[in-house]
Protein backbone atom coordinates (compact mmCIF):
# COMPACT_ATOMS: atom_id res chain seq x y z
CA UNK A 1 0.00 0.00 0.00
CA UNK A 2 1.22 3.24 -0.96
CA UNK A 3 1.99 6.19 1.72
CA UNK A 4 -0.76 9.03 2.21
CA UNK A 5 0.85 12.12 1.64
CA UNK A 6 -0.38 13.22 5.35
CA UNK A 7 1.37 10.37 6.71
CA UNK A 8 4.68 11.27 4.90
CA UNK A 9 4.20 15.01 6.11
CA UNK A 10 4.20 13.42 9.93
CA UNK A 11 6.69 11.06 9.31
CA UNK A 12 9.21 13.59 7.40
CA UNK A 13 8.01 17.15 9.00
CA UNK A 14 7.47 18.14 5.48
CA UNK A 15 4.67 21.32 6.21
CA UNK A 16 4.95 21.69 2.23
CA UNK A 17 3.80 18.32 1.70
CA UNK A 18 1.24 18.68 4.65
CA UNK A 19 -0.44 21.87 2.59
CA UNK A 20 -1.01 20.23 -0.68
CA UNK A 21 -2.34 16.92 1.60
CA UNK A 22 -4.80 18.61 3.63
CA UNK A 23 -8.12 21.13 2.30
CA UNK A 24 -8.03 24.99 2.90
CA UNK A 25 -10.97 24.41 5.11
CA UNK A 26 -10.33 20.83 6.45
CA UNK A 27 -12.62 20.33 9.95
CA UNK A 28 -10.55 18.86 12.62
CA UNK A 29 -11.76 16.84 15.73
CA UNK A 30 -9.36 16.51 18.34
CA UNK A 31 -9.57 14.95 22.23
CA UNK A 32 -8.57 17.98 24.10
CA UNK A 33 -11.53 19.83 22.42
CA UNK A 34 -15.37 19.88 23.00
CA UNK A 35 -16.30 20.82 19.29
CA UNK A 36 -14.56 20.79 16.22
CA UNK A 37 -12.15 23.73 14.58
CA UNK A 38 -11.75 24.00 11.35
CA UNK A 39 -8.90 25.70 9.13
CA UNK A 40 -5.66 23.99 7.46
CA UNK A 41 -3.80 26.71 8.69
CA UNK A 42 -5.24 26.59 12.16
CA UNK A 43 -4.70 22.56 12.68
CA UNK A 44 -1.06 22.92 11.14
CA UNK A 45 -0.33 24.93 14.23
CA UNK A 46 -1.98 22.67 16.10
CA UNK A 47 0.14 19.67 15.02
CA UNK A 48 3.81 22.21 14.69
CA UNK A 49 2.74 22.82 18.35
CA UNK A 50 2.13 19.26 19.69
CA UNK A 51 5.34 17.88 17.84
CA UNK A 52 7.28 21.34 19.41
CA UNK A 53 6.28 20.22 22.76
CA UNK A 54 6.98 16.69 23.24
CA UNK A 55 8.90 15.66 19.12
CA UNK A 56 7.43 14.01 16.34
CA UNK A 57 5.07 10.85 16.67
CA UNK A 58 6.43 7.86 15.54
CA UNK A 59 4.22 6.70 13.08
CA UNK A 60 3.51 2.93 13.72
CA UNK A 61 0.61 1.57 10.95
CA UNK A 62 -1.44 2.83 8.28
CA UNK A 63 -5.28 1.83 7.16
CA UNK A 64 -7.67 2.36 4.34
CA UNK A 65 -10.80 1.27 3.03
CA UNK A 66 -10.17 2.04 -0.26
CA UNK A 67 -12.98 4.75 -0.49
CA UNK A 68 -10.28 8.27 0.73
CA UNK A 69 -11.05 7.02 4.36
CA UNK A 70 -7.85 6.18 6.13
CA UNK A 71 -6.60 5.62 9.83
CA UNK A 72 -2.78 6.58 10.59
CA UNK A 73 -1.93 5.05 14.17
CA UNK A 74 1.29 6.69 16.37
CA UNK A 75 3.24 6.79 19.43
CA UNK A 76 4.34 9.06 21.36
CA UNK A 77 5.38 9.94 24.90
CA UNK A 78 4.34 13.45 27.20
CA UNK A 79 7.06 13.65 29.79
CA UNK A 80 8.22 9.93 29.82
CA UNK A 81 4.66 8.64 29.63
CA UNK A 82 3.24 7.05 26.75
CA UNK A 83 0.49 8.35 24.06
CA UNK A 84 -1.30 6.01 21.78
CA UNK A 85 -2.99 7.51 19.10
CA UNK A 86 -5.34 7.28 15.67
CA UNK A 87 -6.09 9.69 13.07
CA UNK A 88 -9.06 9.38 10.74
CA UNK A 89 -8.48 11.05 7.63
CA UNK A 90 -11.47 11.56 5.14
CA UNK A 91 -10.86 12.52 1.39
CA UNK A 92 -13.38 15.46 -0.15
CA UNK A 93 -13.89 15.15 -3.67
CA UNK A 94 -10.91 17.17 -4.65
CA UNK A 95 -8.41 14.28 -3.42
CA UNK A 96 -7.29 16.64 0.16
CA UNK A 97 -8.21 15.60 3.41
CA UNK A 98 -11.20 17.34 4.25
CA UNK A 99 -11.58 16.07 7.72
CA UNK A 100 -9.24 14.88 10.59
CA UNK A 101 -10.92 13.21 13.96
CA UNK A 102 -8.22 12.50 16.13
CA UNK A 103 -8.52 9.99 19.28
CA UNK A 104 -5.84 9.37 22.34
CA UNK A 105 -5.38 7.15 25.25
CA UNK A 106 -4.92 7.10 27.99
CA UNK A 107 -6.85 9.89 29.92
CA UNK A 108 -4.44 10.55 32.10
CA UNK A 109 -1.85 11.41 29.23
CA UNK A 110 -4.22 12.80 27.03
CA UNK A 111 -5.17 15.42 30.21
CA UNK A 112 -1.23 16.02 29.92
CA UNK A 113 -1.15 17.08 26.63
CA UNK A 114 -3.78 19.42 26.71
CA UNK A 115 -3.00 21.26 29.57
CA UNK A 116 0.54 21.81 27.64
CA UNK A 117 -1.96 22.96 24.24
CA UNK A 118 -4.13 25.22 26.64
CA UNK A 119 -1.72 28.11 27.16
CA UNK A 120 -1.38 28.31 23.36
CA UNK A 121 -4.75 28.21 21.76
CA UNK A 122 -6.96 29.44 24.85
CA UNK A 123 -6.98 33.23 22.94
CA UNK A 124 -8.12 31.66 19.79
CA UNK A 125 -10.96 29.53 21.07
CA UNK A 126 -13.51 30.38 23.48
CA UNK A 127 -13.96 28.59 26.84
CA UNK A 128 -16.45 25.93 25.49
CA UNK A 129 -14.09 24.22 23.30
CA UNK A 130 -11.87 23.75 26.77
CA UNK A 131 -14.84 22.73 28.86
CA UNK A 132 -17.62 19.88 29.27
CA UNK A 133 -21.30 20.82 29.86
CA UNK A 134 -22.42 19.79 33.07
CA UNK A 135 -26.32 19.25 33.14
CA UNK A 136 -27.96 18.77 36.64
CA UNK A 137 -30.58 16.32 36.59
CA UNK A 138 -34.08 17.65 36.89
Amino acid sequence: MEKHPLRIAFETLDIDLFDDAVSEDVVFYTPILTHAVAGRDFVKRVFLTGISGFGPPQVTDEFTNGAGRRIITWDSTIQGNSLQAALLAVDGPDGKVSEIRVYMRPLPVVSMFRDYMYPHFSGDLPAEYWEAVVETPA
